[in-house]
């Protein structure tokens, strides 16, 4: 990776840090402390046009604060091939190179490392505190900076597409609960928790894309009279999960972006752990 590339990512990656020191610092709100999240998350998924290139995608850290009215949160995801990439300069190996850039490209978790600051409002859950992580709406507004990796990369050649990046995305929670002759109606927060036997979810993002460096990126996404995709990025993603438990989902969707170097994109995981 040369300076340029190195410096780009810096420049954005050190602010985030030292806002999450900050936040962990903070004065007393009043609102309970949450521990620190490591390695609580795995994912294997893939996008299943232009090949199959399934990823691994790891919550590598989570760190919440109380500051102001709320929590914020600093995440840090890491995605990695599940299988080595074949390397070669064929039609096909190309076409599959774009297919494995663009994944991470337009997902917004994606990218052999990812960093972000993030603060979620709750709605919709009926005003019950101890439920708003399991029902109801909330809006999650995030900023941060993402590395995209490009296999098929030359010796000495740089392979990291740097990208700022900005999210706003609307879920919507469903809990499938487990009612028995027995449950009666308006039944309180613990009895919802204990009967959940999954949630189904839906979930809609729109994202904010800026390229910072382009070397890699132009060459990868290139139309057939060789003009390159514009560095500035807008995407949408619409996705549903399916939680079979409170550890395990399923998670499929479709990412649309308004570059035409850049297919709209279907998708697909199961995934370990905290969502």
């Amino acid at each position: 990776m040369n300076f340029k590339i190195t410096l780009a990512v810096l420049v954005f990656i050190f602010p985030l840090i030292l806002s999450a020191q900050q936040l962990q610092h903070s004065e007393d709100t009043g609102y309970t402390d949450k521990p620190a999240e490591v390695l609580n998350q795995f994912a294997l998924g893939s996008g299943t046009d232009g090949g199959f290139t399934p990823k691994a995608t790891v919550k590598t850290y989570k760190l919440s604060a109380a500051i102001g009215q709320g929590y914020w949160d600093f995440y840090l995801f890491n995605s990695l091939p599940a299988i080595p990439p074949v390397e070669g300069d064929s039609v096909t190996t190309q076409e599959n190179r774009r297919a494995y850039v663009r994944n991470d490209l337009v997902r917004q978790l994606g990218g052999l490392m990812n960093i972000s600051l993030s603060k979620v409002g709750f709605f919709g859950y009926g005003g019950d505190e101890e439920v708003r992580e399991i029902k109801g709406a909330q809006i999650d507004f995030r900023m941060g900076a993402k590395a995209v990796d490009a296999f098929n990369r030359r010796k000495g050649e740089s392979f990291l597409i740097p990208i700022f990046q900005s999210t706003l995305d609307l879920r919507y929670l469903i809990p499938l609960v487990m009612y028995t002759k027995s449950s009666k109606k308006g039944d309180n927060k613990v009895n919802l928790k204990d009967r959940m036997v999954g949630n189904l979810s839906f979930r809609a993002c729109g994202a904010f894309m800026q390229v910072l460096s382009s070397d890699v990126y132009d060459h990868t996404f290139i139309s057939k009279k060789g003009v390159p995709a514009s560095p500035t990025i807008w995407t949408g993603t619409f996705e549903t999960f399916f939680y079979i438990s409170d550890q395990i989902y399923i998670n499929v969707g479709f990412a649309m972006t308004n570059q035409s170097q850049i297919p709209n994109t279907p998708f697909f995981s199961i995934a370990y752990g905290r969502q």
